[in-house]
């Protein structure tokens, strides 16, 4: 019996500025120069992992002060978001969550309350000299007007390639690892690699993860087969650390080893995987 062609693709998205133990995700898909120093960046926030163990960001960042949610674009250092014009900020809370106990409490009310659905697509706009990696993440504002507001920290946020930021990925942005045509007995532990490379335009030191959560990623709805990706040799959810100089061109090793469950006999078919990959700021 064989499994058919199988491919997991790996998208190479831009660098992230904040943390990399993320309890969102978002990233930049486009630049767009609307006119002088004005730009508008294309985005998609993935996911927002909360639990009622996180304290409401509310009492730890604006403690004394109404406090609203909004998504809107990192415009300076260190943690300040842009204007509240409506381009600016594509999604906002008019909710006071000052008071609420925990993040769960404020996500749930955003969602339920404020219509916030993720993944989010959507566009900002940035007026002005560039002074921060910008990205795209949930800010806590002071006012319903959403404008200069201080960003969520504990989140990966994905920040444009130059000629607003400074290291990027080479070539297309998309790659494949092939485990081609497997026998169901040789579907556990095969292996396969490629390569890309990432180049900055001063020295940086990075990390490279993937948007898993864990080390191995589905490959299909039953879970019967799995993938665990590695960067450098180390799972792709934790990530590998790399130092470039500037100009530098460094070549990173992205593996996949499968792996299946002891369920019984695979059936045949089809089975892939998507994984974006993004450069953090250690």
């Amino acid at each position: 019996m064989k499994i058919k062609k199988t491919a997991i693709i790996i998208s190479l998205l831009f660098l992230p500025y904040y943390c990399f133990a993320a309890s969102y995700f978002s990233y930049v898909t486009d630049i767009e120069r609307l006119s002088g120093k004005n730009w508008r960046y294309s985005f998609i926030l993935e996911y927002w992992k909360v639990s009622p163990y996180d304290v409401n960001p509310c009492k730890t960042d604006l403690p004394g002060y109404k406090c609203y949610l909004s998504i809107n674009h990192l415009h300076s250092l260190p943690n300040k978001g842009g204007s509240g014009r409506v381009k600016s900020t594509p999604w906002k809370c008019d909710i006071d969550f000052s008071d609420y106990s925990s993040l769960s409490d404020v996500y749930s009310d955003a969602v339920n309350l404020c219509g916030l659905r993720l993944p989010f697509q959507g566009t900002t706009e940035h007026h002005g000299e560039i002074q921060a990696d910008e990205c795209i993440g949930f800010f806590l504002n002071k006012s319903k007007s959403a404008a200069y507001g201080i960003m969520v920290s504990n989140g990966i946020c994905g920040i444009a390639p130059p000629p607003t930021g400074k290291c990027y990925f080479a070539g297309s942005g998309r790659m494949e690892i092939d485990h081609g045509l497997l026998s169901d007995i040789d579907v556990d532990g095969d292996f396969q690699s490629s390569t890309f490379e990432v180049i900055c335009n001063q020295p940086m030191t990075l990390k490279i993860r993937s948007n898993m959560d864990g080390p191995v990623l589905n490959l299909r709805p039953d879970g019967s087969i799995g993938s665990e990706i590695k960067i450098n040799n180390i799972a792709a959810n934790i990530g590998s650390t790399i130092r470039l100089k500037a100009n530098d061109r460094r070549i990173v090793n992205i593996t996949s080893k499968l792996i299946t469950s002891n369920s019984g006999i695979l059936p045949p078919g089809k089975f892939s995987g998507v994984v974006t990959l993004v450069l953090t700021i250690p």
